[in-house]
């Protein structure tokens, strides 16, 4: 009871003005401007997302009706529950190794591109195959555009913002989601704008910009933390980290996507669109993470 008044009266004292409290409360300035600037880029992806998904939904809806737009969901619903390998789980292991484990960042960059570009391989044949058989009147030269679109592409692009999230900058993770959530709404736009907008012609013209956007993204980008992208050799450790990461992430997917896969392979494009459409009117009006949880 003696040490109470005192010890009080202290820290109701302001703290004298050295030169470790200046250090320390700059470090804390830092860190919540740090957080409220990822907080904010965090929320313009969800709301990019939101207004793409929106506007994604109205004119493919619109302009394919609902046996075209079926065919359109269920090749993402496959594409969506295979992606968690190559992009989620890769990314995810890649930032633990470089962020939390400390490992040499090139190496870990090196180990898990190569690796990633093996499970492409093999996931862009499942993808094709499942396609094949589940949804109906679609030729295999626009199955395989739009599944090395998705599955090669922009995984590719999401790749090179993991490598600069596990370095601490979550900006550049963010205006990359932004960029690619952007581009895949201005190509369905301007095609519905132009009275071109056909799945063939989507199909077409995302996997050339797409193509384009790659690597003039890595030229741009990359020097900024003079790391490379050249593959390697994958890693038994972190295929196995990989493998962990993807188990759960592709469970999450078949939960929210397996129905539109088996409602493909079971009936029309017609009611798969219907389906599809009600559903992502519903999903979209939540955003899926907190800003401040993402950043």
């Amino acid at each position: 009871m003696v040490a109470g008044p005192p010890l009080l009266i202290g820290f109701l004292l302001p703290t004298s003005d050295t030169p470790n409290n200046r250090l320390r409360n700059a470090m804390s300035s830092a860190r919540f401007q740090k957080l409220a600037g990822d907080s904010g880029w965090a929320l313009g992806v969800e709301l990019s997302r939101l207004v793409s998904g929106l506007s994604t939904i109205y004119l493919l809806g619109n302009a394919l009706g609902s046996r075209g737009y079926g065919a359109y969901a269920g090749m993402f619903a496959v594409v969506g529950v295979l992606s968690g390998i190559v992009n989620g789980a890769v990314s995810l292991s890649l930032v633990q190794s470089v962020a939390r484990d400390r490992k040499d960042a090139q190496s870990a960059i090196r180990s898990h591109s190569g690796t990633a570009m093996v499970s492409s391989i093999a996931v862009i044949l499942l993808a094709v195959l499942m396609i094949g058989r589940s949804v109906e009147s679609m030729s295999i030269l626009s199955i395989l555009g739009f599944v090395f679109t998705e599955l090669a592409m922009i995984s590719a692009i999401e790749f090179v913002g993991s490598v600069f999230f596990a370095h601490g900058q979550f900006k550049v993770r963010a205006q990359i989601q932004i960029f690619v959530l952007g581009l895949r709404a201005s190509v369905v736009v301007g095609l519905y704008l132009l009275h071109r907008l056909s799945l063939e012609a989507l199909i077409l013209t995302n996997l050339t910009l797409f193509l384009l956007s790659l690597p003039l993204l890595i030229k741009w980008l990359m020097p900024r933390l003079k790391l490379g992208l050249k593959p390697g050799k994958p890693e038994r450790e972190e295929v196995a980290q990989i493998g962990k990461f993807a188990a759960p992430m592709v469970a999450h997917s078949l939960l929210s996507d397996g129905d539109k896969v088996v409602l493909s392979a079971v009936q029309s494009n017609a009611i798969v669109g219907e389906n599809a459409m009600a559903y992502r009117v519903v999903s979209i009006a939540f955003l899926s993470d907190g800003p401040a949880d993402a950043s």
